[in-house]
């Protein structure tokens, strides 16, 4: 059965290759992906790097494990290093953010994961290519949770190449 699956995707190395080379792993791997702009932020939590930041969109059958397993292999082949700080500059980093219909603890993931309230690098993002889908806990739409975000975390959308 299909599901609907959001990932988060950001980077501060080498953002643009990064970003670039991973998304087209993401698309490859899932056709007829939707893609948001890409938006710089600023590094919260710590003193870094600004990231470049995006939210992928796609249905799929595939396993919510079997997801996990294929972001991190599509990280480490970016160099991404599991050993390095929570709150640290990242090659490529992939959160899965909604799948299908998941509320709470599934496969060792908090679903929806909390950061699409909270930061505005991950709702701003959703919110450009799934506007009109609830929340599926808050069961709000993502553009009127933009819409209302509150925090003040600086995002600029960028001209990014593919």
């Amino acid at each position: 059965m299909l599901k609907r699956i959001y990932l988060g995707i950001g980077s501060s190395e080498n953002r643009e290759e990064n970003i670039r080379s991973g998304v087209s792993d993401l698309v490859e791997a899932f056709p007829g992906s939707l893609v948001s702009p890409v938006y710089e932020t600023e590094a919260i939590g710590f003193v870094g790097e600004p990231f470049y930041n995006l939210v992928v969109g796609f249905d799929s059958d595939i396993g919510l494990r079997q997801l996990f397993v294929m972001t991190r292999a599509i990280e480490e082949a970016h160099g991404r290093q599991r050993f390095s700080a929570k709150c640290s500059g990242k090659m490529l980093d992939i959160d899965i953010l909604i799948y299908g219909d998941l509320v709470g603890v599934h496969e060792d993931i908090e679903l929806p994961r909390d950061e699409i309230v909270s930061r505005a690098f991950v709702l701003c993002p959703l919110a450009d290519i799934a506007p009109d889908e609830l929340h599926p806990v808050l069961q709000r739409s993502y553009s009127e949770l933009w819409n209302e975000f509150s925090a003040a975390q600086a995002i600029n959308q960028i001209a990014f190449e593919w």
